[in-house]
């Protein structure tokens, strides 16, 4: 029996079978399909967007002032002004309106430790103990009062800032024919320091004499220790304020509007 190869017609189609020559690329298909990628990002960032909006509207109160307060921790601190027993303060740049360089306030050696320097920006206060300056009850100088306040003058007299003299007391009540409260006791003390720095030639213009008795405590009062911080008369020198000579110097120097 002879077998006979049979070979397909030339016409024969074959279903379901693809040629390179039918899958040519198309560029333009391409082009014109690139703008989805771009909308499927938008897309993307937009549910991005909306998540986060949804988790901050649950937030609690509490929650939002825990997450501030955290992150003001990261902030640097706030130092306080500096305290210290020094001989030589150096205080800032003078407004304008001075016209003479600002040098450091250099104070005595043979007294600095009888002295309390707080130095700000705008200015520094020499504080002195009561029993330094005074005996107790009295508005009298002491001879030691006398000697601190001799340094302090001839430093006040090598510049031109305002003082103001501050007298404190502590809150122990004071009744006497001189006194009858702590607000006298406190305004004479200040009222005798300043007299003395014009004694001893501190224009007087620069000078002002405040007595605060037991309302300005720098400690508490239901201590000995406390008592005796609080009773105290500070200097305060006024390093950003012209005084009134160099005010008057400035206006007549101005010109007429």
């Amino acid at each position: 029996m002879n077998r006979t190869a049979v070979k397909p017609a030339d016409h024969y189609q074959y279903s379901g079978l693809s040629f390179p020559e039918l899958c040519e690329f198309d560029p333009a298909e391409e082009k014109d399909s690139s703008w989805l990628i771009s909308f499927v990002d938008i897309l993307s960032l937009l549910i991005t967007l909306f998540v986060l909006l949804l988790s901050f509207s649950h937030m609690t109160r509490h929650e939002a002032v825990q997450r501030i307060g955290a992150a003001r921790v990261t902030s640097p601190p706030v130092t306080a002004p500096a305290i210290a027993s020094a001989s030589s303060v150096h205080i800032p740049t003078p407004p304008a309106s001075v016209d003479k360089p600002i040098p450091a306030l250099s104070i005595p050696q043979n007294i600095k430790n009888m002295i309390d320097v707080v130095a700000t920006a705008n200015e520094v206060n020499l504080v002195i103990k009561d029993d330094v300056l005074f005996a107790e009850g009295s508005s009298d100088l002491t001879p030691l009062g006398r000697s601190v306040l001799d340094g302090i003058a001839l430093m006040l007299k090598k510049n031109d800032y305002p003082v103001s003299v501050e007298g404190h007391t502590d809150n122990i009540p004071i009744h006497t024919a001189q006194f009858p409260s702590n607000w006298e006791l406190s305004s004479f003390r200040a009222t005798n320091v300043a007299r003395y720095f014009i004694q001893r030639g501190v224009a007087s213009r620069r000078l002002r004499a405040i007595g605060y008795a037991d309302t300005r405590p720098v400690a508490d009062n239901d201590t000995e220790a406390g008592r005796a911080r609080n009773r105290r008369v500070s200097l305060v020198i006024h390093v950003n304020e012209a005084s009134d000579k160099s005010r008057l110097s400035t206006s007549s120097a101005s010109p007429a509007h």
